[in-house]
């Protein structure tokens, strides 16, 4: 049984379609079901179940997911164990875009002066990415802003961002706030337009007219030139004098975020002390 035979089964159980499978894994579709089949082939039994919407686990492929999670989470370890030893001064940290902007630099910078031999990575993705790249051991931890399933991740960092509606200057009033388009990110699951959405339903606004920009810095740029509102972390807003800052209430004005790492690995020298940066700032 090959180890990359159990990484595209996982894949596979996990995604429920083979063909996202091998469109994530970089994979023809024919060799996805051409290992599958090997497998299943190997140990004499079922793994899967085709079915119109995709795929599902058979009682057996069940119970191999269960050893695939143990065996491949064992080898990612020893690979990065491996890597460690050879670079023991490479912290990589993920972030989305909008927390990478806001306050993830001044403590990145601490950390820099404080361990000036340790080499410092910052990846900016969605969350659903992140997660998958701490699980993958890509990450050593990951700012996120949201809820989080895995069964192998732990926060050993939280703090509230405070949200801040934001308008070009003119518009200085709510209810001509509220006649704007929002400017919101396309990612449906972003936290700060899932606020946005409530915020102006709440307040018997229009959802009508979206604009979706992905760059933070375009986003601020728009608001700037009064193509419309949007919710943002009030300390993204570096120049407050092209744009005007409309306070909100409880309900809607701050967002946990979240640092996390896996738990099912031994913390390494370097995790911690980024940890304790954290935790004094």
């Amino acid at each position: 049984m090959e180890s990359n035979d159990l990484r595209i089964f996982q894949v596979v159980a996990y995604e429920g379609s083979i063909s996202k499978a091998a469109i994530k894994m970089g994979y023809v579709q024919s060799n996805v079901t051409l290992r599958i089949k090997t497998l299943e082939d190997e140990l004499g039994t079922k793994l899967l179940l085709r079915h119109s919407k995709g795929v599902s686990l058979t009682t057996s492929g069940e119970k191999l997911l269960v050893y695939a999670d143990q065996i491949i989470k064992l080898l990612d370890e020893a690979v990065k164990a491996l890597k460690s030893n050879a670079n023991t001064s490479y912290l990589k940290i993920g972030a989305t875009q909008t927390i990478a902007a806001s306050i993830v630099p001044k403590w990145l910078s601490i950390y820099s002066e404080r361990y000036s031999d340790v080499s410092l990575s910052l990846r900016t993705d969605n969350q659903k990415t992140l997660i998958e790249q701490l699980i993958n051991g890509e990450l050593d931890g990951a700012f996120i802003n949201g809820q989080y399933t895995h069964q192998n991740i732990k926060s050993v960092f939280t703090f509230n961002e405070e949200l801040v509606i934001v308008s070009s200057k003119d518009i200085k009033k709510v209810d001509e706030a509220l006649k704007r388009p929002i400017i919101i990110k396309n990612d449906i699951n972003c936290p700060y337009r899932v606020l946005l959405e409530k915020w102006v339903i709440a307040n018997n606004g229009s959802l009508n007219r979206v604009v979706e920009i992905d760059s933070l810095e375009a986003i601020l740029k728009c608001l700037s030139e009064g193509m419309g509102i949007s919710l943002l972390p009030k300390s993204v807003i570096k120049d407050k004098d092209r744009v005007y800052i409309h306070e909100l209430s409880n309900e809607y004005n701050k967002l946990p975020i979240h640092f996390i790492i896996r738990k099912d690995l031994n913390v390494n020298t370097l995790i911690n002390n980024f940890i304790d940066v954290l935790s004094e700032n």
